[in-house]
């Protein structure tokens, strides 16, 4: 997320060490990869990064994610260490536009306010526009949005509730009182409950291939409507965990082109995917 905040905010040169690939042909963004390929060091994320390789090259600021206890450990070491360590926690945010608005937070380190004010300004009004346009549409086609594995995780009240409720969805898991992101959930309880849902939303790409999956007992898998929103091409300049977290109205806009189809004519997904058997 930092480095695409820093991409969206043309700001990119600033960056002296990148978390992820240790592979650049993987990296999801060319920059990144002309940045690994220039000498930049691949230093980890917040969980495993190597301080001491940090410390060397003494930054003005370290961004490191820290919404578990293993990564704020690991940001108050950096600060013991002398490092100007900053925390985010953005996969907290409820909404996709909250997550957006982020840009400002790191436009603050970087004198850059008003440059990440006018992006979010028209991110947000391409957002509003679009869910607006999906909301005025008659009928809402129902949706899960769910990942079946040796464990069953779904979503429930997270940004993910708001991208189908805002593309003109209903989401037949939506539960008020969950908490900001993915709960566990009873394999039995999600056919019961989901089983003639029209629209699958997964995390996993993999999801048609798990054999937990009771793939006759649900509707969205008979019909073909499973799609995965961890879907990553490298150098394509486009990633669910990169710029679609600020993006947010390019990811709205596959939503609404697969619950919608009929508005966005002739739209390509490019963060999400359609998963067939």
């Amino acid at each position: 997320e930092e480095l695409a905040a820093l991409l969206e905010l043309g700001l990119a040169d600033r960056v002296v060490s990148v978390g992820t690939p240790v592979d650049a042909d993987r990296a999801w963004h060319p920059t990144l990869k002309a940045m690994i390929d220039s000498g930049v060091p691949v230093t980890g994320t917040a969980g495993s990064i190597n301080l001491e390789t940090v410390v060397d090259l003494a930054p003005d600021a370290l961004f490191l994610l820290t919404w578990i206890g293993s990564q704020q450990e690991r940001l108050e070491t950096a600060r013991a260490l002398g490092i100007p360590a900053v925390g985010q926690h953005i996969w907290l945010e409820p909404t996709p536009l909250a997550r957006a608005e982020w840009l400002k937070f790191f436009a603050v380190f970087l004198d850059a306010e008003s440059v990440a004010g006018e992006r979010f300004a028209a991110i947000e009004a391409r957002y509003s526009e679009l869910s607006a346009g999906a909301l005025a549409r008659p009928g809402k086609p129902s949706v899960m949005v769910a990942t079946v594995g040796g464990a069953v995780t779904v979503s429930a009240n997270d940004f993910l509730v708001r991208y189908v409720e805002d593309a003109g969805g209903v989401n037949v898991l939506a539960d008020a009182e969950a908490p900001p992101y993915t709960v566990p959930f009873a394999l039995e309880e999600l056919v019961a409950v989901a089983a003639d849902t029209e629209y699958w939303f997964t995390s996993a790409p993999d999801q048609l291939d798990r054999p937990e999956l009771p793939q006759t007992a649900l509707r969205a898998v008979r019909e073909g409507k499973v799609v995965t929103t961890h879907h990553q091409e490298p150098l394509s300049g486009h990633d669910w965990f990169g710029d679609g977290v600020f993006r947010v109205d390019l990811v709205l806009e596959d939503f609404v082109s697969v619950l919608h189809p009929e508005l966005l004519a002739g739209h390509e997904l490019t963060y999400l995917r359609r998963l067939h058997p």
